[in-house]
């Protein structure tokens, strides 16, 4: 029996150093085989950075609306700067001050979502990637398993093909030569004795 493949050593998280892949849950080779996978570790890992990326999409989402308020808060200040300042108008002067007040809590709010929009792509990646090193580190153990059991049974199944193909031949062999002793026999004594002979035979069976 020939020797079982080594299992190999303990996968290194720095194996990966250097190696592009897409976003794993996104990805429709992976979703393949995966989708459903049972393995808790692999669907922690799964949700992590499906967290990733609903926070990259709410960072944005909530970005955007920011700048949105930002710009009408701006587009005030323009149009009553008129009134503020020519016409003298409190009222003017009063929404004036407060979309000023109001731009200065977004710029604040922005930068500090500027600050997590920047630190979201490494975290995303990180998570990826340990999802990654969990799918090579469980399943090319289990792919090398596999191929180890292969290389055993292999040279079983040659054998018995090998002992199949002796056993087909020597059966074939028989069946010719009772065709061949029956034919001589039927044509020397008849069927009638065959069929004596045979009752006779089983008879003692």
């Amino acid at each position: 029996m020939p020797p079982r493949a080594k299992k190999p050593a303990k996968i290194d998280f720095a194996m990966l150093d250097g190696i592009r892949v897409p976003i794993l849950i996104l990805d429709p080779v992976w979703l393949a085989f995966f989708r459903n996978a049972g393995d808790e570790r692999i669907k922690a890992l799964q949700a992590a950075v499906k967290e990733r990326l609903k926070e990259i999409a709410k960072v944005n989402e909530t970005r955007e609306a920011l700048v949105k308020r930002k710009r009408e808060c701006l587009a005030r200040i323009l149009g009553m700067s008129a009134d503020a300042h020519d016409r003298n108008s409190q009222a003017a002067r009063e929404q004036i001050d407060k979309d000023n007040a109001a731009v200065r809590r977004i710029n604040g709010e922005l930068e500090k979502l500027d600050e997590r929009a920047e630190k979201l792509p490494e975290l995303l990646e990180k998570a990826n990637k340990k999802l990654l090193f969990e799918t090579v580190s469980e399943y090319y153990v289990k792919m090398r398993e596999r191929r180890a059991r292969l290389e055993e049974l292999n040279p079983r199944i040659d054998r018995l093909r090998g002992e199949l193909r002796s056993l087909s031949d020597e059966k074939l062999a028989h069946e010719e030569e009772i065709g061949r002793t029956y034919t001589l026999l039927h044509g020397l004594v008849g069927s009638e004795l065959i069929e004596k002979l045979d009752a006779a035979f089983d008879g003692d069976g």
